[in-house]
């Protein structure tokens, strides 16, 4: 089982405890996740262990989900506070027990703190730490993508994502907003809202390829061992 971890700094520290209980909150509550085939669904999380702040500046989360993992991306960009690591692996030994001389270095945890100090170095706002699979190369790219996407985004235009997330037509989000109809999609064309789930769904797919792979060559090289 491939698990992906989140290790999230604070970009500037000790700016207080609000952006910690901010930032937990919103990926603990009920998230807009996207499958592979681009059904966009409203659920609580699917975390293996829950975000949780392990330090001054940093909380720390994983999930076996490719869904989750995409949808807290997307959501910690929102933030704009942040810098991200994320990296995938087995579970930490403190998460139970592992197998193999090299299984803490292995850990996804350990490779989520590598990718966050990369992170902070370059001034990225995500870095995803190679996993041992060449798929992985394309899940660092689809991320970019997905964050660069999001990051275009205006406040305004976000709004309305959020609402077409929940399955509202133009009509619905333009009465909760008490706008026009036309005035939303100035704010946000449906075709570009389309385009951005085309994008989670691409990463939640990618995502879930290279799991699987990392899966595939783990066990590949333990046949080879037993050998």
């Amino acid at each position: 089982m491939t698990t992906w971890a989140l290790a999230i700094g604070r970009r500037h520290t000790r700016t207080g405890t609000d952006d910690v209980a901010e930032l937990i909150g919103r990926l603990s509550a009920p998230l807009t996740l996207v499958a592979p085939d681009g059904v966009v669904t409203r659920r609580d999380p699917s975390w293996q262990r829950p975000p949780e702040h392990t330090d001054v500046d940093l909380v720390t989360a994983t999930t076996t989900e490719a869904a989750t993992l995409m949808a807290a991306l997307w959501q910690i960009r929102e933030l704009q506070k942040w810098w991200v690591g994320v990296g995938a692996g087995t579970p930490d030994p403190s998460d139970g027990p592992t197998s193999g001389p090299g299984a803490c270095q292995d850990s996804a945890r350990a490779r989520a703190r590598s990718a966050l100090g990369q992170a902070r170095a370059e001034g990225r706002v995500a870095v995803v730490w190679p996993c041992g699979a060449q798929s992985c190369a394309r899940v660092r790219r689809a991320v970019q993508v997905l964050l660069d996407a999001s990051s275009a985004l205006t406040p305004r235009a976000r709004a309305v994502a959020e609402l077409y997330d929940r399955g509202m037509t133009t009509g619905q989000a333009a009465q909760t907003l008490g706008v026009s109809g036309p005035a939303v999609s100035q704010r946000l064309p449906r075709q570009h809202w389309e385009y951005l789930v085309d994008v989670r769904a691409l990463a939640v797919d990618l995502a879930a390829e290279a799991a699987r792979a990392r899966v595939e060559t783990s066990g590949q090289e333990g046949s080879g061992r037993a050998r």
